[in-house]
Protein backbone atom coordinates (compact mmCIF):
# COMPACT_ATOMS: atom_id res chain seq x y z
CA UNK A 1 0.00 0.00 0.00
CA UNK A 2 2.74 2.45 0.89
CA UNK A 3 6.44 2.78 1.60
CA UNK A 4 8.71 5.61 2.71
CA UNK A 5 12.45 6.23 2.41
CA UNK A 6 13.83 8.93 4.75
CA UNK A 7 17.37 10.28 4.95
CA UNK A 8 18.17 10.64 8.65
CA UNK A 9 21.28 11.25 10.79
CA UNK A 10 21.79 8.78 13.69
CA UNK A 11 22.76 11.49 16.17
CA UNK A 12 22.25 11.16 19.91
CA UNK A 13 25.02 13.64 20.75
CA UNK A 14 22.76 16.71 20.88
CA UNK A 15 19.13 17.43 21.69
CA UNK A 16 18.61 18.71 18.15
CA UNK A 17 20.16 15.59 16.64
CA UNK A 18 18.02 13.24 18.73
CA UNK A 19 14.86 15.19 17.92
CA UNK A 20 15.64 15.17 14.21
CA UNK A 21 16.02 11.42 13.72
CA UNK A 22 13.16 10.60 16.08
CA UNK A 23 10.82 13.05 14.39
CA UNK A 24 11.87 11.63 11.01
CA UNK A 25 10.77 8.16 12.11
CA UNK A 26 7.57 9.54 13.60
CA UNK A 27 6.72 11.38 10.38
CA UNK A 28 7.27 8.25 8.29
CA UNK A 29 5.17 6.05 10.59
CA UNK A 30 2.34 8.59 10.71
CA UNK A 31 2.16 8.50 6.92
CA UNK A 32 1.71 4.71 6.96
CA UNK A 33 -0.28 3.90 10.10
CA UNK A 34 -2.94 5.47 12.32
CA UNK A 35 -1.42 7.74 14.95
CA UNK A 36 -3.25 7.30 18.27
CA UNK A 37 -2.91 10.40 20.46
CA UNK A 38 -2.07 9.71 24.12
CA UNK A 39 -1.42 11.86 27.15
CA UNK A 40 2.26 11.91 28.05
CA UNK A 41 3.46 11.07 24.52
CA UNK A 42 6.78 12.45 23.30
CA UNK A 43 6.99 16.17 22.53
CA UNK A 44 9.45 16.66 19.70
CA UNK A 45 9.83 20.35 20.50
CA UNK A 46 11.03 19.85 24.08
CA UNK A 47 12.38 16.30 24.49
CA UNK A 48 16.08 16.07 25.37
CA UNK A 49 18.63 13.49 24.29
CA UNK A 50 19.16 10.40 26.48
CA UNK A 51 21.61 11.04 29.30
CA UNK A 52 22.59 7.39 29.83
CA UNK A 53 22.26 3.92 28.34
CA UNK A 54 18.97 2.04 27.86
CA UNK A 55 16.92 5.22 28.23
CA UNK A 56 13.45 5.57 26.67
CA UNK A 57 12.97 9.31 26.22
CA UNK A 58 9.37 9.19 25.04
CA UNK A 59 6.72 7.13 23.26
CA UNK A 60 4.10 7.19 20.52
CA UNK A 61 1.22 4.81 19.78
CA UNK A 62 0.31 3.58 16.30
CA UNK A 63 -2.42 1.25 15.04
CA UNK A 64 -2.79 -0.81 11.89
CA UNK A 65 -5.29 0.75 9.52
CA UNK A 66 -6.45 -2.46 7.87
CA UNK A 67 -10.01 -3.87 8.01
CA UNK A 68 -9.08 -6.28 10.83
CA UNK A 69 -8.36 -3.38 13.18
CA UNK A 70 -12.11 -3.20 13.92
CA UNK A 71 -12.36 -6.79 15.17
CA UNK A 72 -8.76 -7.70 16.11
CA UNK A 73 -7.11 -4.41 17.01
CA UNK A 74 -3.36 -4.04 17.33
CA UNK A 75 -1.61 -1.09 18.96
CA UNK A 76 2.12 -0.55 18.54
CA UNK A 77 4.08 1.40 21.15
CA UNK A 78 7.25 2.96 19.75
CA UNK A 79 9.79 4.40 22.20
CA UNK A 80 12.80 6.47 21.21
CA UNK A 81 16.04 6.48 23.16
CA UNK A 82 19.51 5.02 23.64
CA UNK A 83 21.01 1.55 23.34
CA UNK A 84 22.84 -0.55 25.93
CA UNK A 85 26.33 0.29 24.70
CA UNK A 86 26.31 4.07 25.02
CA UNK A 87 23.97 7.01 25.48
CA UNK A 88 24.99 8.25 22.03
CA UNK A 89 23.90 4.98 20.36
CA UNK A 90 20.30 5.40 19.06
CA UNK A 91 17.68 2.77 19.82
CA UNK A 92 14.02 2.19 19.04
CA UNK A 93 11.92 0.07 21.41
CA UNK A 94 8.65 -1.65 20.48
CA UNK A 95 5.82 -3.34 22.34
CA UNK A 96 2.49 -4.53 20.91
CA UNK A 97 -0.91 -4.93 22.55
CA UNK A 98 -4.63 -5.25 21.84
CA UNK A 99 -5.68 -2.02 23.54
CA UNK A 100 -4.30 1.23 24.92
CA UNK A 101 -5.63 3.28 27.84
CA UNK A 102 -5.13 6.84 26.59
CA UNK A 103 -1.92 7.32 28.55
CA UNK A 104 0.30 4.97 26.57
CA UNK A 105 -0.27 1.82 28.66
CA UNK A 106 -0.98 -1.23 26.51
CA UNK A 107 -3.49 -3.91 27.43
CA UNK A 108 -3.52 -7.50 26.20
CA UNK A 109 0.21 -7.32 25.60
CA UNK A 110 1.32 -9.67 22.84
CA UNK A 111 4.95 -8.58 22.50
CA UNK A 112 6.73 -6.98 25.45
CA UNK A 113 9.05 -4.01 25.20
CA UNK A 114 12.19 -4.90 23.24
CA UNK A 115 15.01 -2.91 21.69
CA UNK A 116 14.03 -3.92 18.16
CA UNK A 117 16.55 -1.56 16.56
CA UNK A 118 19.67 -0.64 18.54
CA UNK A 119 23.10 0.59 17.55
CA UNK A 120 26.03 -1.42 18.90
CA UNK A 121 28.93 0.64 17.59
CA UNK A 122 30.01 4.13 16.62
CA UNK A 123 27.90 5.61 13.84
CA UNK A 124 28.89 8.11 11.20
CA UNK A 125 26.87 11.29 11.75
CA UNK A 126 25.87 11.77 8.12
CA UNK A 127 22.47 11.34 6.45
CA UNK A 128 21.67 7.75 5.45
CA UNK A 129 18.54 6.11 4.10
CA UNK A 130 16.02 4.57 6.48
CA UNK A 131 13.14 2.45 5.18
CA UNK A 132 9.51 2.11 6.32
CA UNK A 133 6.62 0.14 4.82
CA UNK A 134 3.23 -1.39 5.55
CA UNK A 135 2.95 -3.90 2.70
CA UNK A 136 -0.71 -4.72 2.14
CA UNK A 137 -1.69 -2.77 5.26
CA UNK A 138 -1.37 -5.69 7.66
CA UNK A 139 2.35 -5.51 8.38
CA UNK A 140 5.07 -3.10 9.42
CA UNK A 141 8.68 -3.16 8.24
CA UNK A 142 11.40 -0.75 9.31
CA UNK A 143 15.15 -0.64 8.70
CA UNK A 144 17.27 2.16 10.17
CA UNK A 145 20.65 3.13 8.72
CA UNK A 146 21.39 -0.36 7.32
CA UNK A 147 24.42 0.93 5.35
CA UNK A 148 26.23 2.13 8.50
CA UNK A 149 28.78 -0.35 9.85
CA UNK A 150 27.75 0.63 13.38
CA UNK A 151 24.39 -1.02 12.72
CA UNK A 152 25.54 -4.07 10.80
CA UNK A 153 26.52 -6.13 13.84
CA UNK A 154 23.49 -5.06 15.84
CA UNK A 155 19.78 -4.40 15.50
CA UNK A 156 18.78 -2.47 12.40
CA UNK A 157 15.46 -3.92 11.20
CA UNK A 158 12.09 -5.09 12.50
CA UNK A 159 9.06 -6.73 10.89
CA UNK A 160 5.59 -7.11 12.42
CA UNK A 161 2.76 -8.95 10.66
CA UNK A 162 -0.66 -10.46 11.20
CA UNK A 163 -1.25 -14.16 10.59
CA UNK A 164 -2.37 -15.22 7.11
CA UNK A 165 -4.52 -17.99 5.64
CA UNK A 166 -3.44 -20.35 2.86
CA UNK A 167 -4.26 -17.70 0.28
CA UNK A 168 -2.04 -15.13 1.98
CA UNK A 169 -5.00 -13.10 3.25
CA UNK A 170 -4.44 -11.54 6.71
CA UNK A 171 -6.39 -13.00 9.63
CA UNK A 172 -6.96 -11.99 13.24
CA UNK A 173 -5.72 -15.27 14.69
CA UNK A 174 -2.15 -14.36 15.58
CA UNK A 175 0.71 -11.89 15.18
CA UNK A 176 4.39 -12.36 14.35
CA UNK A 177 7.46 -10.20 14.96
CA UNK A 178 11.09 -10.56 13.94
CA UNK A 179 13.91 -8.17 14.74
CA UNK A 180 17.66 -8.27 14.51
CA UNK A 181 19.55 -9.18 17.66
CA UNK A 182 21.62 -6.51 19.33
CA UNK A 183 24.87 -8.43 18.89
CA UNK A 184 26.18 -11.05 16.48
CA UNK A 185 25.87 -13.63 19.27
CA UNK A 186 22.15 -13.24 19.89
CA UNK A 187 20.80 -14.06 16.45
CA UNK A 188 17.58 -12.55 15.16
CA UNK A 189 14.58 -12.86 17.45
CA UNK A 190 11.49 -14.61 16.04
CA UNK A 191 8.25 -14.28 18.04
CA UNK A 192 4.69 -15.33 17.24
CA UNK A 193 1.67 -14.90 19.50
CA UNK A 194 -1.91 -16.16 19.48
CA UNK A 195 -4.35 -13.25 19.44
CA UNK A 196 -6.97 -14.58 21.89
CA UNK A 197 -4.85 -16.75 24.19
CA UNK A 198 -1.90 -14.31 24.15
CA UNK A 199 0.50 -17.27 24.31
CA UNK A 200 3.82 -16.73 22.60
CA UNK A 201 6.66 -18.69 21.05
CA UNK A 202 10.07 -17.02 21.06
CA UNK A 203 13.09 -18.34 19.19
CA UNK A 204 16.55 -16.75 19.09
CA UNK A 205 16.76 -17.25 15.34
CA UNK A 206 14.78 -16.02 12.35
CA UNK A 207 11.74 -17.49 10.64
CA UNK A 208 13.41 -18.22 7.29
CA UNK A 209 15.35 -21.45 6.68
CA UNK A 210 18.05 -21.09 4.02
CA UNK A 211 18.73 -24.67 3.04
CA UNK A 212 22.30 -24.17 1.92
CA UNK A 213 25.50 -23.48 3.91
CA UNK A 214 26.48 -19.97 2.89
CA UNK A 215 30.12 -18.89 2.93
CA UNK A 216 31.92 -15.74 1.91
CA UNK A 217 31.43 -14.77 -1.76
CA UNK A 218 28.97 -17.63 -2.32
CA UNK A 219 25.96 -16.68 -4.37
CA UNK A 220 22.91 -18.77 -5.11
CA UNK A 221 22.11 -16.80 -8.25
CA UNK A 222 21.42 -18.64 -11.46
CA UNK A 223 21.72 -16.20 -14.32
CA UNK A 224 19.26 -13.41 -13.59
CA UNK A 225 17.15 -15.48 -11.23
CA UNK A 226 17.96 -15.08 -7.53
CA UNK A 227 16.73 -17.91 -5.29
CA UNK A 228 14.90 -16.67 -2.22
CA UNK A 229 13.44 -18.53 0.73
CA UNK A 230 10.17 -18.01 2.58
CA UNK A 231 9.67 -18.25 6.32
CA UNK A 232 7.34 -20.27 8.50
CA UNK A 233 5.97 -19.61 11.99
CA UNK A 234 3.86 -21.58 14.47
CA UNK A 235 2.14 -20.31 17.62
CA UNK A 236 1.52 -22.31 20.83
CA UNK A 237 -2.12 -22.71 19.75
CA UNK A 238 -0.88 -24.16 16.44
CA UNK A 239 -1.70 -21.24 14.22
CA UNK A 240 0.82 -21.54 11.41
CA UNK A 241 1.44 -19.45 8.32
CA UNK A 242 4.07 -18.15 5.91
CA UNK A 243 4.82 -14.49 6.73
CA UNK A 244 5.18 -12.17 3.75
CA UNK A 245 7.11 -9.39 5.51
CA UNK A 246 10.48 -11.18 5.31
CA UNK A 247 12.30 -13.40 2.83
CA UNK A 248 15.87 -14.68 2.97
CA UNK A 249 18.69 -15.04 0.45
CA UNK A 250 22.46 -15.02 0.10
CA UNK A 251 23.99 -11.72 1.17
CA UNK A 252 26.03 -11.53 -2.03
CA UNK A 253 22.95 -11.64 -4.25
CA UNK A 254 21.52 -8.25 -3.34
CA UNK A 255 23.23 -5.14 -1.97
CA UNK A 256 21.87 -2.91 0.78
CA UNK A 257 18.89 -0.89 -0.39
CA UNK A 258 18.46 -2.88 -3.61
CA UNK A 259 14.86 -3.65 -4.57
CA UNK A 260 14.04 -7.02 -6.13
CA UNK A 261 10.78 -6.85 -8.05
CA UNK A 262 7.97 -9.41 -7.87
CA UNK A 263 9.96 -12.11 -6.08
CA UNK A 264 6.97 -14.02 -4.71
CA UNK A 265 3.30 -13.37 -5.43
CA UNK A 266 4.18 -10.21 -7.32
CA UNK A 267 5.55 -8.56 -4.15
CA UNK A 268 8.68 -6.39 -4.23
CA UNK A 269 11.34 -6.84 -1.56
CA UNK A 270 14.11 -4.60 -0.23
CA UNK A 271 17.48 -6.04 0.75
CA UNK A 272 19.07 -4.88 4.00
CA UNK A 273 22.42 -6.37 2.96
CA UNK A 274 25.04 -6.67 5.70
CA UNK A 275 22.52 -5.36 8.23
CA UNK A 276 20.52 -8.58 7.75
CA UNK A 277 23.23 -11.08 8.62
CA UNK A 278 22.24 -13.87 11.02
CA UNK A 279 18.60 -13.37 10.03
CA UNK A 280 17.81 -16.98 9.04
CA UNK A 281 17.06 -19.98 11.25
CA UNK A 282 20.64 -21.19 10.90
CA UNK A 283 22.07 -17.82 12.01
CA UNK A 284 24.33 -17.75 8.99
CA UNK A 285 26.75 -14.87 8.65
CA UNK A 286 26.27 -14.66 4.89
CA UNK A 287 22.50 -14.84 4.87
CA UNK A 288 20.48 -11.65 4.58
CA UNK A 289 16.94 -10.47 5.12
CA UNK A 290 14.62 -9.05 2.47
CA UNK A 291 11.81 -6.78 3.72
CA UNK A 292 8.47 -6.48 1.98
CA UNK A 293 8.54 -3.32 -0.10
CA UNK A 294 5.23 -2.58 -1.83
Amino acid sequence: MAKVTSSLIPDNTTDAGFRAWGLGISTALQSLFTFVTQTGEINWGTVVKPASTNVKSGFEIYAFNDSLQATSPLFIKIEYGSAAGSAVFPAVYMSVGKSVNGAGVLGGVMFTQSAVIACNGTLTLTPKNCYFGNGDGSCLVMALWPTDVGMQSSGSYVALERSRNVNGTPTGDAVWRQFSGTTTNTGDINECCDYVAETRNTLAFGAVPILYPLTTAVTLSNGTSTPVFTGSVLTPQRVSWVPTAILGCSISDLGTGVVASALIGGIDYLSVGDAGTYSDTGKQQYATCLLRWD
